[in-house]
């Protein structure tokens, strides 16, 4: 049976995952057959100003979010759209601040919101593991790494679409690397907490040995449909 996976990024009005609002959710299930299920994308009001910084970033200003729904209309979307996966993954810094976002839009809400027991992991120490000694697992970086030649243009939903193709490029080339091993391999966050999941249910973390990488296995053959994201990333 095929795995199912969601990729997501956000923007948000400044630099600090919790001081800072989220302006727009951008996320795509898909699974390991390289089959797209779903995508999410929206706006957010954040109900306060975006800094000149972040705007220089993504290039979302205070009147395209102005009117848009909020942020306790958002996630319960959201977390609709990841129920039920078996791992969602983010790009994240060691501030893992995708996870630290969402976690402060939750402790701002009035009321709480039930929020899917899903394993969330971040993508740089996945590519660290399978693409050692690399200068930057930037996220530009990791897809030239892999073979994408793109450009990111940190709007949320391309670049999820973005880390989808790059996760998938990741696994095509190192086979014997499950769901699991990742599991036990690198850290594992919880949105509801923003912090790491407990693993004690899992039994001590194996050697795993993964492949080198192979530029000539990330070709056309390895079936990774970069088309897929046509229209999307610019």
């Amino acid at each position: 049976m095929a795995e199912t996976y969601v990729s997501y990024d956000l923007e948000t009005s400044g630099s600090s995952p919790k001081k800072d609002r989220i302006i727009e959710v951008g996320a795509v299930k898909f699974d390991s057959e390289r089959k797209i299920l779903g995508k999410f994308s929206q706006l957010v009001d954040p109900q306060c100003d975006i800094s000149p910084m972040a705007w220089s970033v993504h290039h979302i200003g205070s009147k395209m979010v102005k009117g848009c729904p909020t942020i306790a209309e958002v996630l319960p979307q959201f977390f609709a759209f990841i129920e039920g996966v078996d791992l969602v993954m983010a790009q994240m810094p060691s501030n893992r601040f995708d996870v630290a976002a969402v976690h402060a839009e939750l402790q701002r809400l009035d009321a709480p919101l039930r929020v899917p027991d899903v394993p969330v992991i971040s993508t740089i120490p996945l590519a660290k593991w399978l693409l050692p000694g690399k200068k930057s697992y930037s996220l530009e970086n990791m897809a030239s790494h892999v073979g994408l030649d793109v450009d990111v243009t940190h709007r949320a939903l391309a670049d999820a679409y973005l880390l989808a193709s790059i996760f998938l490029k990741l696994l095509a080339a190192n086979p014997e690397v499950t769901t699991e091993r990742i599991l036990r391999s690198i850290p594992v966050y919880s949105l509801a907490s923003g912090d790491k999941m407990l693993s004690t249910d899992l039994a001590p973390a194996q050697t795993v040995v993964v492949n080198q990488y192979d530029e000539a296995r990330f070709g056309c053959e390895c079936g990774v449909p970069w088309g897929w994201a046509a229209g999307v990333v610019a």
